[in-house]
């Protein structure tokens, strides 16, 4: 697993490197054929910002 693009805080990449790789996914979501380099967006937001 790859990060596209950082974060800018080397902490919370490598957090989100490790939360995903754990993720499973339900393999009745997976067309016949299977999927591969299935790209997932990660959106963080700091407590108190207005995102």
């Amino acid at each position: 697993m790859r990060l596209r693009q950082s974060s800018g805080d080397e902490q919370t990449d490598r957090e989100t490197i490790e939360a995903m790789s754990k993720r499973q996914f339900n393999p009745q979501t997976i067309p016949e054929g299977g999927r591969t380099n299935v790209k997932v967006r990660v959106t963080f937001e700091e407590q108190g910002s207005q995102f």
